[in-house]
Formats: structure tokens, sequence, C-alpha cells
């Protein structure tokens, strides 16, 4: 049977592209994923920051006039720039189980990144790494936490057989019931909170001035990690205005040398678990709408994720960023939640996987980067 690679140019086709998801995976038990409101801003030049330094084409592929896959491609000059390379980027991909329409539509996003003379393709990045990275190679028994990816199985082995290798996997954490924080850590937090040390919580009503703050660590400690790229501040905010709708902003601590902020760390809400329930924008809002936060479940959310741990390169070696963990962790015990996830880990950070495993955290799922790379 032929298949069609159409480009998504419009609106409705926009709306398409997104709203395939739900027909894909409407008997899969643990899919869940933002609204279709939420994701269609993110092709918007005026709504994503992204777009004033990258470009983006997304395709749909239809068979007998049906929508059986979607692919996005994007270049990030940033990206290129800082890392001296000629790499697109591969996306939003989704595919029925046919090797032939999946070999189809990566022709396609390879194509049209060799048009534009790149000579590496990798993925899966939503635009670039900082909108969400990686494909669900190993635990698919359960929903995915809040903004983490979920995939079909057969997925990998799709890639794969198209010439696709691993670039690098991001692993996650979870730790079920009962969380103990070792005494001689509890201590030596305590220790230096009676010296030097204190924190504060995030500031929701001056959000502007907070999130160049964020930003601003974000680009000084998380350079030099592998994907990253330098953010705008003004790019930077329009994330903060989607994620101040779903964090608590009591979990969302920075820590402070002599009063001076010196690194972050955000534990979010799984909202994922309102949206599981509901599949809808509308279910979403409810919960946001009637949303007082108090640590508890009375909104049915039992389970957080730790998002972002990012401390100022110049005090990375004082252990500040075992200190504010430390700090996280007594709020979410205080919290009554029962289950928290650390993720995304890149699989280089032996040190902190070691100490999860300690505490009794167990490796819940693996998600992959692929790479793809060819001459001119």
């Amino acid at each position: 049977m032929s298949i069609e690679i159409i480009q998504v140019n419009n609106l409705r086709k926009k709306g398409q592209f997104f709203q395939y998801n739900y027909q894909l995976y409407k008997d899969d038990p643990y899919w869940v994923s933002w609204p279709v409101a939420n994701l269609v801003k993110m092709f918007d030049p005026g709504e994503c920051g992204f777009h004033q330094h990258g470009i983006l084409e997304a395709w749909l592929a239809y068979q007998n006039g049906k929508i059986v896959g979607r692919i996005a491609g994007s270049i990030d000059c940033t990206y290129n720039q800082t890392y001296g390379t000629q790499t697109a980027f591969f996306g939003f991909y989704e595919c029925i189980d046919d090797l032939d329409v999946s070999k189809r539509l990566f022709e396609q996003v390879e194509n049209w990144a060799k048009s534009h003379g790149m000579t590496q393709l990798l993925g899966p990045f939503a635009l670039s790494p900082i909108y969400g990275a990686g494909m669900l190679i190993a635990g698919f028994d359960d929903s995915p936490y809040v903004a983490m990816p979920y995939n079909l199985s057969y997925y990998p082995n799709q890639l794969e057989s198209l010439g696709f290798k691993k670039a690098k996997d991001y692993k996650a954490f979870r730790i079920k019931g009962e969380l103990t924080i070792p005494e001689f850590l509890t201590k030596n937090a305590q220790r230096w909170r009676n010296k030097r040390i204190t924190y504060r919580q995030l500031n929701p009503d001056k959000l502007a001035q907070e999130s160049d703050l964020v930003c601003d660590l974000y680009n000084d400690g998380f350079a030099g990690q592998w994907g990253y790229t330098y953010i705008e501040r003004s790019e930077f905010y329009q994330l903060a205005l989607d994620w101040i709708q779903v964090i608590d902003p009591r979990l969302f601590l920075f820590v402070l040398m002599e009063d001076n902020p010196v690194g972050f760390g955000m534990l979010v809400p799984d909202v994922f678990q309102i949206l599981h329930q509901t599949k809808t924008l509308p279910g979403l809002l409810r919960y946001l709408g009637r949303r007082i936060f108090t640590f508890g479940r009375e909104n049915g959310i039992t389970r957080y994720r730790l998002d972002s741990l990012c401390i100022r390169k110049k005090y990375q070696s004082l252990g500040l960023g075992v200190l504010l963990w430390c700090e996280i962790m007594q709020q979410y015990l205080n919290s009554n939640y029962t289950e928290i996830e650390f993720s995304p880990m890149l699989e280089d950070n032996a040190m902190v996987q070691t100490l999860l495993l300690k505490l009794g955290a167990e490796r819940s799922k693996v998600y992959r980067v692929f790479e793809k790379s060819w001459c001119n």
C-alpha cells in the first residue's frame, strides 16, 4: 500500500499532528501527554522562543487516506555553534508498527536535514534538548511522570533497523514509600545551615525576576553538560510561564551562600496523574483551578519528580548540591506523598546513582537519545 508524506503547513494539520497520539494510544493503559493546546504552541514562533534561533518542519504519514505516523525535524543554530557540528534533531516521532512507514518518515527528515547541510541526525528531542529528550527503551510498565516521554515499545527496534545507534542514555530512579536520609548527610546539612548556607522558596509573585535568576543559574551550572545549550532569558521565561502552572513554589528551593543565590532545585507534583484520568485540557484546568497547595493528596496526586538540581560552577566543589538535595528531600518527607522519581539523569552521573541505590531507589526507566551520521 502506498505511503504519502505530507508537510504540516497549516493550523488544521498542526492539530491533526498532535491529536494523532490519542488515536495511536487509545488502548494503551500507560500513555499520557500534555494536552494538544499546550503542545501546539511549540510550533508557533510567536509562542516559542526556539524559533528565534532554530528552524522546524513537521510531516504526517498517510496510508489509504489515514494518518499512520508523524515526525518533526529541527535545527538549532545555537547548538551547532556551541558544539561545532552540523546536527539536525528529530522529534515528536509516532508510528504504527510498520517499518516501511517508519522508513519513509525518517527518509523525509534525513533528506530535509541534508538539504540544509547537516551531517547528523540526533534525537528524539522536542525541538531541542531543553524542551524534552529521549525515547523510552526500558520501563514500559508504568505511566510517565510529569513532562517525561512515553512511547510504544517497538520504537527502539524501528530506529535500530534504520541504522540509528545509541548516543546517550538518561535514567530514572524511583522510591516508593518510606525514604530515609542517612544521618551523616542530615548532620552535615545542619552544620552548614548554621553557618553560611540558607534556603528560600520560589516567589511566584515575582516570576519574571525569579525566571531570570533561574536562567542565569541554569546557564552557569549546566554549561558543559552533555546536550547543554545556552538559553536566552526571554525564551526561558516562556517556559517558566508554563511550569508555574503546575509546580508547588514551596518545593522549588534556592540555596544561598551569604544571601547570594548559588543554585536551585525543583520537585514537581505529578500532574500527569490528573491528565491520565482525564486525557483533556479541561481536566487539567479543573485541577489547576481548584488547586490550593497543601502537603497531602487532596487532588489525587501521590507522586513527585525531582526535575532539576543545579549549582553554579564555582560552588560545585563545596558539596552544595548534596545539601540542597537533603533540604528538598526533607520537604518531600513532610508532604505525605508516597512516591518520588529522580529523572532525567545522565548515565554518566555515577555518584548520584550510587547514592540513590543506597537509599533504596530502583532504576525504573531508561531513555535513549539516538544518532545517525552521514557525509555530504
